[in-house]
């Protein structure tokens, strides 16, 4: 079958890995040209929507939608599930290819420049319209002479924001897009801007739809949001991006139905929070959640809390032999409607006897080895999901304390949400309405991993002061004022007023006694992937 460019670079863009190859790799992919790795092309795209059954023109979608992902057409015992699979959601092109794009901002933490430049639209380039690119380092190197070339054809333009803290990044995913008849589009997604992040993970985004000029209402969650947006935006401390926060100020948020939780970097106080004070890190979470009245009163229930993610990072506070860790102890104990809210104590015991007090149990869905070894795009997949549980005793003991007792799997064995073999880069915190998972009481698509630069680092010991090294950016879907519900493969379900897409099916399934989680630090032994490759780090 004919494979399009951006599947086989999906593939072939990890050739100069440290995997140890056989003979059935060189039958299975074979390397392209440099005009076909970097394309995904229209046709591609439009092909995606073909033979699907479509919601009709009255009929609620997710607010969050899936990456169109090219990777089951490496594999022909798959590639009858693309159209399937890829029901209902977003292509790249759509979102900057677009004949009408007047100007954009790109937000990221790693961006493919010739890449991302390849989906633009030829009245764009012709016009010379403008793109800025924010980011953590330079993307614009005077001594490269790709991009030189690049700079005499397209209007490139590039902020760099500060990050006072060594260990801190600029890990925000986001665009704002400006188009010809004066509308914005802001997109808030978990995708890097590279072929592989594009073509071999599963990645999300929340589209807020094209926004007109005029006056947001006060009293609609639209005004939050825009409130928020902007704040953010000048909190980079750039000319430009204030700028822009006061452009986007001239648009109406009022359709706007989902809240913005962002974290930037600086110091915070819990006690400091009011309801529309600005605040960042896990304490916007705990204000976003009170606000929209999210958090659990009633623990007679049994809820549940999930975590989805790619990273998993070094423990909150390691004292001793016990540890504690961002979710198990700040986030989890985050979402209950107690004013006395305070950061868990290092060690197994002290969340062991939270939960039961509170009647909940935390979920981590993370791929093992044998999951990233059946990627579409094989165990170069596994380059951008990180998780070293073994560097130190540390690490060790808060693998064994806050990580292992609640590890599940990203995949279904009916592969119900259509990405079984896309490994995840899409990060995702859930909480149940005590249902064991009908229903979803809030959902929040994120850029925030597990680690203290993303969401806070304590600076006493309840954790009520705090410092967050990194920006990041998501959006909370409240189930207000109708329950969310999980759907998949697509973005609909009959008779459902706040459907949900998930990329994964819940309740997961456990790790089982066999199961390791993939890291890229690790020798998994003669486990081969889909190429036939072993994995060496």
């Amino acid at each position: 079958m004919k494979r399009s460019a951006a599947a086989i670079a999906a593939a072939s863009h990890w050739n100069g890995t440290k995997s140890k190859k056989t003979k059935v790799e060189s039958e299975v992919v074979s390397v392209p040209s440099d005009e076909s790795v970097t394309e995904i092309s229209s046709d591609e795209s439009s092909t995606s929507s073909k033979n699907e059954p479509t919601p009709s023109k009255n009929e609620p979608t997710s607010a969050i939608k899936l990456f169109y992902n090219p990777s089951y057409e490496l594999h022909d015992s798959l590639s009858k599930h693309a159209s399937e699979y890829n029901q209902d959601t977003v292509t790249l092109n759509e979102l900057i290819g677009i004949k009408d794009l007047d100007e954009t901002f790109q937000f990221n933490f790693s961006i493919d420049i010739p890449f991302f430049l390849t989906h633009m639209h030829p009245e764009f380039v012709k016009r010379k319209r403008k793109i800025t690119f924010i980011t953590g380092r330079q993307q614009l190197s005077v001594f490269d002479e790709e991009l030189q070339n690049l700079l005499s054809i397209f209007n490139l333009n590039e902020i760099i924001a500060d990050l006072p803290d060594r260990f801190g990044t600029h890990h925000t995913k986001m665009m704002i897009n400006f188009f010809e008849n004066q509308l914005c589009e802001v997109v808030i997604m978990t995708c890097n801007i590279t072929k592989l992040d594009i073509g071999g993970l599963t990645q999300m985004c929340w589209r807020s739809g094209r926004l007109a000029l005029g006056t947001t209402k006060p009293d609609s969650m639209g005004y939050r949001f825009q409130r928020d947006l902007t704040d953010y935006l000048k909190r980079y401390k750039k000319k430009k991006l204030s700028e822009l926060a006061n452009r986007i100020m001239e648009y109406d948020f009022s359709s706007i139905n989902v809240e913005l939780v962002a974290s930037a970097p600086g110091y915070f106080d819990m006690d400091d929070i009011t309801t529309n004070s600005e605040v960042y890190g896990f304490g916007k979470l705990y204000q976003v959640l009170k606000r929209n009245n999210l958090l659990i009163k009633d623990t007679s229930k049994h809820h549940n809390m999930l975590s989805q993610v790619s990273s998993i990072a070094y423990p909150v506070v390691s004292e001793k032999f016990h540890t504690s860790s961002i979710f198990t102890h700040i986030l989890c104990p985050l979402i209950f409607d107690d004013p006395q809210f305070s950061m868990l104590s290092p060690g197994r015991e002290t969340t062991r006897n939270h939960q039961k007090l509170y009647n909940y149990t935390p979920t981590i869905v993370y791929p093992t080895a044998q999951e990233v070894s059946q990627a579409n795009v094989g165990f170069g997949a596994g380059a951008s999901i990180h998780f070293n549980y073994t560097r130190s005793h540390a690490h060790e003991n808060q693998y064994k304390q806050n990580i292992l007792p609640y590890l599940h799997k990203w995949t279904s064995k009916a592969d119900t949400a259509g990405r079984n073999h896309v490994p995840p880069h899409v990060k995702l915190y859930l909480c149940d309405n005590g249902d064991e998972w009908k229903s979803i009481k809030w959902a929040l698509l994120c850029s925030h991993n597990l680690s203290k630069q993303a969401w806070g680092a304590p600076k006493s010991k309840n954790g009520r002061k705090y410092h967050v090294a990194s920006y990041e950016l998501g959006v909370l879907v409240p189930g207000t004022p109708h329950t969310l519900t999980p759907t998949y493969p697509h973005d609909h379900s009959k008779n459902c007023l706040a459907p949900l897409r998930l990329p994964f099916k819940v309740p997961p399934e456990p790790y089982g006694d066999s199961d390791q989680p993939w890291s890229p630090h690790m020798n998994f032994g003669e486990l081969k992937d889909r190429f036939g490759n072993t994995y060496q780090p």
